[in-house]
């Protein structure tokens, strides 16, 4: 970088003096070139600012060291009120990932013990990128169904609809029961339609669908998911603008 400063002020110096040749009865008259100062160039945006605006991004509670090395920790990401927080989260940082994931209260304690059939989602942080929301259906039945694709009706239009690559499904068994899962990153499309689910005001359908047929999930669980959606969207963009306006999200 010193290089690229250097080159500029011998660039002006080079400007300047033929200016001062070219003009040189204007020099005598009293007139003077002036020789225009290097620009300044801004340093790149650092891993420890980008850490410095995550955390200037919310409340954050005192964070807890777990077995696994990782750290446990709530955060609000806009408050209405001392008592209401649209956008709270469970936050877990793991070091050796350079990662936070920030979970909605709905999808953390639906992620409790893998006892339910839901979708969670989430907001992925990793160091010195663009936070990511991530979508991760999770089924835990009595039989497969080979789960393939998961879709969101809203007033009768399907918002959302995404297929997985099987091989990326994981299938697992536990006594009498079996979990299958997926998760992806949704595109532009999806996002839109993930914000269609969040201000949906009427109940929304989901439907996940596997080779052995397909399971639409009780009412009661979308309200929640839908909720988690909501609230992931609004940690997601207030977390992404604050990074934006400290200089990031990408960083050296």
């Amino acid at each position: 970088m010193r290089y690229v400063v250097v080159i500029a002020v011998m660039a002006s110096l080079i400007i300047g003096c033929k200016q001062q040749s070219d003009h040189s009865n204007d020099t005598k008259a009293g007139g003077a070139s002036r020789i225009e100062p290097a620009a300044q160039i801004k340093p790149p945006f650092s891993k420890n600012e980008w850490r410095a605006a995550f955390k200037k991004s919310a409340e954050f509670s005192e964070e807890k060291p777990t077995e696994d090395g990782t750290k446990e920790y709530t955060a609000c990401f806009y408050r209405v009120d001392p008592k209401n927080c649209p956008a709270f989260a469970f936050g877990t940082y793991d070091a050796f990932k350079k990662a936070d994931i920030l979970s909605p209260a709905n999808s953390q304690l639906k992620s409790i013990a893998n006892a339910f059939t839901t979708v969670k989602v989430s907001v992925v942080a990793l160091e010195c990128k663009t936070p990511k929301i991530v979508v991760n259906p999770f089924l835990n039945q009595r039989e497969w169904i080979f789960m393939h694709q998961l879709a969101i009706m809203v007033d009768g239009a399907v918002v959302l609809q995404h297929s997985f690559d099987k091989s990326g499904i994981k299938r697992e068994t536990n006594g009498n029961r079996v979990y299958e899962s997926a998760s992806f990153i949704p595109d532009d499309q999806e996002i839109d339609g993930l914000r269609r689910v969040a201000s949906a005001t009427t109940p929304i359908i989901i439907r996940v669908t596997g080779d052995r047929g397909y399971l639409t999930l009780p009412k009661d669980e979308t309200k929640a998911i839908k909720e988690a959606i909501g609230e992931a969207l609004l940690i997601h963009e207030k977390l992404t603008q604050h990074l934006a306006e400290a200089g990031g999200p990408v960083c050296d």
